[in-house]
């Protein structure tokens, strides 16, 4: 394999992103990421980048993220997560990030909403060091109603798993329900209604494992579709 020469801009159209309004709207209309076929080479894309607007470190997550932006103002989100195989990584995409790059690369979706890159920006799990540098961190940033509602019950979802669905505690119906009323608090009365069916399946473990699949997977579907 021959080194690139960084002439990325010569790159065909539907692997270079200059607009990414388009790409938003390509991204939206696609299947539920449940049904479609996981190859990673198709969310490939080398994106444009006129400004880079924000860089911010996680400490929870452990995951850097950055906000950057077309010519026409639209933006994406940068984001690498840390892995001790790899533990210099995010320092070499802080560095690449803020040396004003003219290009990011990595694989795109699309969740909650916004654009997300998952950089390749160098080849941040080949660069050397222990991982040791200073991070500055992420600037706070109020989440929206929709958004929390869902994080919230697909949490709920997450802890039944953790606990084993035939498990549960009888009370825990009652947290399923809270999470459900949140959702239709917020618009999203179907996803709701299924998180009803799985709070009502929660001491019946005849029902209970296919009722969490129907919750999951429509909290999961509207949650790629926001």
């Amino acid at each position: 394999m021959r080194p690139s020469n960084g002439s990325w801009e010569t790159l065909p159209g539907p692997v270079l992103v200059r607009d990414l309004a388009a790409l938003d709207r390509s991204r939206a209309n696609l299947a539920p990421r449940l049904v479609r076929p996981r190859v990673e080479a198709e969310n490939l894309r080398v994106v444009t980048v006129a400004e880079v607007l924000d860089i911010g470190y996680h400490p929870g997550d452990q995951r850097l993220t950055a906000v950057v932006a077309d010519e026409a103002g639209t933006t994406a989100v940068v984001s690498a997560t840390y892995r001790p195989t790899s533990p210099a990584a995010l320092d070499a995409v802080d560095a690449a990030l803020r040396s004003g790059p003219r290009f990011v690369a990595g694989a795109v979706r699309r969740t909650r909403g916004t654009l997300v890159v998952d950089s390749t920006v160098v080849v941040p799990d080949l660069a050397p060091g222990d991982g040791s540098s200073s991070l500055m961190g992420a600037t706070a940033t109020r989440e929206d109603a929709v958004t929390v509602a869902l994080d919230g019950a697909l949490g709920v979802c997450a802890e039944a798993v953790h606990r084993g669905l035939r498990h549960l505690p009888k009370d825990f119906g009652v947290r399923v329900t809270e999470a459900a009323a949140s959702l239709r608090e917020v618009g999203l009365p179907r996803a709701a209604t299924a998180l009803d069916g799985f709070a009502d399946a929660v001491t019946s473990p005849e029902t209970v494992v296919s009722a969490w699949i129907a919750a999951q997977i429509r909290l999961s579907t509207t949650a790629d579709a926001r």
